[in-house]
């Protein structure tokens, strides 16, 4: 691709899905009310297999990986950025390569931190998209740019853990753009989206196999003039965007629930393969020129496998790997659900998608009142293309604001941010189950049969329940009662301890009515505490909605159910108690199975038949004025 005549290697030549001139070959997009013109090198339509890209040259002669490598990207990157991040240092090609890719991986915990920042801390999530036939509306070229420049201060000052944090954010920002469902927006899109989005994640090692073998790395070409880095990424946001509307269509979202490799088919696991390819060899060629723009030389230290392990104090990525994977089941497990039920995906829709959407309305709407002034487009040139971009509408500035170096004399914006983010990785993935181990999210269980909790600190006592509902046999005999009804105080909702039930009642929740009735990014909002999410709302909505239907299940029961993703009392009825228990299982070896079981038994196959048997009983969600009665 090229503008106004600079011609640029494309790896994998197709037609834009943009507006085109009658010879097919020109493209024009319109930024900010003016056209930008690009030249797309096309080629005749190939096979699949003829028209995979030549491997760059140096991914032939890179160096074998050590064994610090394997076991840092098995065990330590659970998520498709940290794995793009760690892959693209096996690309770099520029003088001591070797050793740079070792300082990196010696600076693994800021550079993984760094790589989901975005997501995790900063949030801004219109800054991670591109929309190629919108006016390249979205923020990550300008974000790219910001987190480049700060690498590269970073590694002429050799601060190598905030360098290393400052090329995972940075990989972060160029790379999603890179990713078909990153580059446009369309309805079908909404609703498949988390769930494509997991099954590529858990289709990465099939994607790197087949780069590694036939389909070969992709050719990435590195733009020239002052705009090269937000050329770049708009080149890669093109190239994706050619598959947008197919993997829409291909897509099998019913079979990438229950298996989410078997989501993608053989043209989505190929073009996908190419997106991952073209992003991490892409990411390489931004750290080998910010590598040489510093002017340094990586220290003279090696890195071992022996010498990482004794010196890794916080090996939190590998207790929680596991529990990721179920997080990430259980997420689709929802979307589909609702999708299935409504055909639309709203309650479900992940907050990274709702924010998107929001913003790209309202930037619908305010282009649409500048068209109906009468706005005029022109062409620009390549000098005027770095003024271009920085016109490209994006949302309000972030707060991990990243300048250069400032004076000594005035604060550091990205210091505050990078000393944040240390914090946040001394406890990486730690928070979530710091606050588990007291009452929130999912408190210790109520059940009688395991006796008092534990003597600790974080220990929560349950007060004897004054409920009448929540009263009756204990164990899971013939009786059959019904333990919660939406009447009673939000304080006996499963997960709900006395410190969450008093936020509750600050914001007028006081029933589990209430409680199951809201909307979860509206509670969560009200709630105003950082690890109240909405999706931490709605696991507490659907743990309640299910011991309300549900004849005698204790909190524990609904708590594991929910955390495997059942969450309806027709889900429990259409499982058979082999499958239930298997579901089960894989959760409570985990730490947050252990706290959810407070040092009682784990279900066995007897218990989780009654579960399904007592499924069959379920009544309708009550109204609160209905009265409490036993099951039939």
């Amino acid at each position: 691709m090229h503008e106004s005549g600079r011609e640029l290697a494309h790896p994998h030549p197709r037609p834009l899905s943009l507006r085109e001139r009658g010879d097919g070959r020109t493209a024009s997009v319109l930024v900010t009310g003016r056209a930008v013109n690009y030249t797309v090198a096309m080629a005749a339509p190939a096979s699949p297999v003829d028209s995979a890209p030549a491997p760059v040259p140096a991914s032939l002669d890179r160096p074998p990986l050590p064994l610090l490598f394997r076991v840092l990207h098995a065990e330590k990157a659970k998520s498709t950025h940290h794995k793009l991040a760690l892959d693209a240092l096996t690309h770099l090609t520029g003088e001591h390569s070797v050793q740079w890719r070792n300082l990196f991986l010696r600076q693994v915990e800021p550079l993984l931190t760094g790589a989901k920042a975005p997501d995790k801390t900063f949030k801004d999530f219109t800054n991670h998209v591109l929309h190629v036939r919108d006016g390249l509306w979205g923020g990550a070229p300008k974000k790219v740019r910001q987190w480049y420049e700060a690498l590269t201060d970073r590694l002429s000052a050799r601060d190598w853990p905030a360098a290393a944090y400052a090329a995972g954010v940075l990989s972060h920002y160029y790379t999603d753009p890179l990713m078909p469902f990153h580059t446009g927006q369309s309805e079908k899109e909404k609703c498949i989206h988390r769930a494509a989005e997991w099954s590529c994640t858990k289709s990465y090692d099939l994607f790197k196999a087949d780069l590694e073998g036939a389909l070969g790395w992709p050719a990435v070409a590195m733009p020239t003039g002052d705009d090269w880095l937000e050329q770049m990424t708009i080149d890669g946001a093109a190239r994706a965007n050619r598959f947008y509307d197919d993997f829409c269509e291909r897509y099998d979202f019913a079979a990438g629930v229950k298996n989410p490799q078997a989501g993608l088919d053989g043209v989505c696991r190929r073009e996908l393969a190419l997106c991952c390819g073209h992003a991490a060899v892409g990411f390489a060629l931004i750290l080998d020129r910010a590598i040489a723009e510093s002017g340094q030389t990586p220290p003279r230290s090696g890195v071992s496998l022996i010498g990482f392990l004794t010196s890794f104090s916080k090996p939190i990525l590998w207790l929680t790997r596991k529990l990721h994977d179920r997080a990430d089941r259980a997420e689709v497990m929802r979307i589909w659900k609702e999708f299935k039920k409504t055909g639309d995906v709203v309650k479900r829709l992940p907050e990274e998608s709702r924010v998107t959407r929001e913003a790209f309305a309202e930037h619908q709407k305010a282009t649409a009142a500048s068209s109906a002034g009468g706005v005029q487009s022109s062409t620009e040139s390549p000098r005027e293309r770095r003024r271009m971009i920085a016109a490209v509408p994006s949302p309000a500035p972030a707060a991990e604001s990243a300048p250069r170096l400032a004076p000594q004399t005035t604060p550091d914006p990205f210091a505050q941010a990078f000393q944040a983010a240390t914090l946040e990785a001394a406890k990486f993935e730690a928070e979530e189950f710091e606050v588990e181990q007291v009452d929130e999210p999912l408190a210790a269980p109520r059940s009688p049969r395991f006796g008092a909790p534990p003597a600790s600190p974080f220990a929560y006592a349950a007060p004897p329940s004054t409920n009448p509902s929540s009263h009756g046999s204990s164990s899971h005999g013939a009786s059959q009662t019904f333990r919660l009804h939406p009447a009673d105080p939000v304080v006996d909702a499963p997960g709900i301890g006395p410190k969450t039930a008093a936020r509750f009642l600050k914001i007028g929740v006081e029933t589990v009515g209430d409680l199951i009735s809201g909307d979860p990014h509206d509670v969560a909002d009200r709630l105003d505490t950082r690890w109240i999410v909405p999706e931490v709302v709605r696991d507490w909505q659907d743990a309640a909605h299910l011991m309300c239907r549900i004849p005698n299940l204790h909190g524990h029961d609904v708590q594991i159910l929910v955390a495997v993703g059942v969450t309806d009392p027709d889900d429990v009825v259409g499982l058979a108690p082999d499958d239930l228990l298997g579901l089960t299982e894989p959760l409570l070896s985990t730490s947050e199975g252990e706290r959810i079981l407070r040092g009682g038994s784990p279900p066995d196959l007897e218990e989780v038949t009654n579960w399904i048997a007592w499924a069959k009983a379920a009544r309708p969600l009550p109204g609160e004025g209905e009265p409490r009665r036993a099951a039939a």
